[in-house]
């Protein structure tokens, strides 16, 4: 064995020990019934959800994209301005902060945020001491389409439950260049909040989000919302994939019906094999034109 493998596989051998030395922790996705435009609403579903015993259970909870607004719906564009809020120091934003302390969660939820002139789509991270930060959505819109959302321009990375932990919401987990931010940072915790997928389309987000997983040698999270404007009998609720970009756990609801998917997952650590997938860049294109029909 050349000098230059034994290094790299001492450097594989210490990563692991780090990864099973790392505390489990229960993760949850939430697959919540978004109401459009009722922000209390919305709070009280969470608050339900929170008393409830998985949500008792639960370090972390991931809410579905913008839940505290009520997801995307159609028509939304002319409405997303009047319901934007201060974050932080909105009133929604500080009741979520608010429910998270009470019950010392950590809790990733998502509002329209204005900031001047610009309304973003944004996520929060809130847990025992409040207010944790907020990501603004880096990919709001696919390319060519109307503009009602400004592009956040920063990825963030928090310590959450001891591990450093990102938000990338809907698109921003589905193309490669957030993921490739994350891995710089060496994030070992992804939060991934999305809108509505129907049944279909697990397959293909799951191999994306499997990649992701192996890529970061992270665990991920992913959150999906519904409000009953679709038209699909059954939707994804969520998904946990592990840092090997196993399935732990997945699940699928009917409309009308919130539910949790819960998972105990080890924290994650960088993998040294990031960076070196090329091939696996050229398969994610390919599945990403699947997903967008294109």
């Amino acid at each position: 064995m050349g000098h230059l493998e034994a290094t790299y596989l001492a450097k594989e051998e210490m990563i692991l020990e780090n990864e099973r030395s790392m505390k489990m922790l229960s993760v949850a996705a939430v697959g919540s019934v978004l109401y459009p435009g009722k922000k209390h609403t919305n709070l009280s579903e969470v608050k339900m959800i929170l008393g409830s015993a998985p949500g008792r259970a639960a370090d972390i909870l991931v809410f579905p994209e913008l839940n505290i607004t009520g997801g995307f719906w159609k028509g939304g564009d002319k409405d997303y301005a009047d319901l934007a809020e201060r974050v932080p120091g909105g009133p929604a934003c500080q009741e979520a902060c608010d429910l998270a302390a009470s019950c010392a969660k950590y809790l990733c939820c998502g509002l329209v945020e204005r900031d001047g002139d610009s309304v973003f789509c944004t996520h929060i991270l809130c847990g025992p001491d409040g207010f944790l930060g907020r990501q603004r959505k880096l990919f709001p819109h696919p390319p060519g389409k109307a503009r009602t959302f400004t592009a956040g321009e920063q990825l963030h990375v928090f310590q959450c439950h001891g591990q450093r932990c990102a938000i990338l919401a809907c698109a921003d987990a589905l193309v490669p260049e957030p993921t490739i931010l994350a891995g710089l940072n060496r994030v070992s915790l992804v939060l991934c909040p999305f809108d509505c997928l129907c049944t279909s389309q697990q397959p293909v987000v799951q191999r994306i989000i499997a990649a992701r997983a192996m890529d970061l040698r992270a665990n991920i999270v992913v959150s999906f919302g519904h409000n009953g404007e679709q038209n699909n009998d059954e939707v994804l609720a969520g998904m946990v994939c592990g840092v090997d970009g196993d399935l732990v756990a997945s699940r699928i609801t009917g409309h009308g019906r919130s539910v949790m998917i819960t998972a105990h997952c080890r924290g994650g650590a960088q993998s040294p094999k990031w960076g070196d997938a090329k091939c696996r860049g050229r398969v994610m294109l390919l599945q990403m034109r699947e997903l967008l029909g294109s």
